[in-house]
């Protein structure tokens, strides 16, 4: 699917270039901008931080709840049959909150994630237009770089906007 959204992209900019006369183009590695800008390294730190955190807290539980299996596979000579079904399906749904637990967690990491990421690239395109403003780089379109088959060097303009980027934003807000 990635494949053919690129391949649709470069027939379109294909056109759109060999309709205009002369554009100027610029290329943008966004995915290196993002990672490389502090705001992302500070998101990615926060990040590491607090799936560490959970990751002993889900240990612990995980060991709760081994021990509870284990307790119940000890008493399943002397309990009845009825009464080890009950500790049994008491069991069951300790694992699936557990589990319950765990895709939230992870859901809210991947969301932030997401967010940060998506803030980091709003302000990379307000940065590339103001790249243009300032008269820095004379270009009408910007490309993401993994869409351009052959580029010259020239034409990139990622290490101009991580500069700026790195000056304008330090830190992104994660809701988590």
């Amino acid at each position: 699917m990635k494949k053919i959204f690129s391949i649709i992209v470069m027939i379109s900019l294909f056109l759109v270039i060999s309709n205009a006369n002369a554009t100027d183009i610029a290329v943008i590695d966004i995915e290196k901008v993002v990672e490389n800008s502090i705001a992302m390294k500070n998101v990615n730190r926060k990040l590491t931080a607090r799936k560490n955190k959970m990751q002993k807290q889900l240990q612990r539980e995980e060991g709760v709840l081994n021990a509870k299996r284990d307790d119940i596979s000890s008493k399943s000579n002397i309990l009845s049959k009825r009464a080890l079904e009950e500790k049994m399906l008491g069991f069951q749904k300790d694992v699936i909150t557990f589990q319950k637990r765990v895709k939230v967690e992870e859901d809210t990491l991947k969301s932030a994630y997401m967010e940060a990421v998506s803030e980091i690239t709003d302000e990379i395109k307000i940065i590339v237009e103001e790249v243009k403003v300032d008269g820095e780089y004379n270009f009408d379109i910007a490309i993401a770089s993994n869409v351009v088959i052959y580029s010259d060097n020239n034409l990139d303009i990622s290490a101009v906007v991580l500069k700026k980027l790195n000056k304008k934003i330090k830190k992104v807000s994660l809701n988590m």
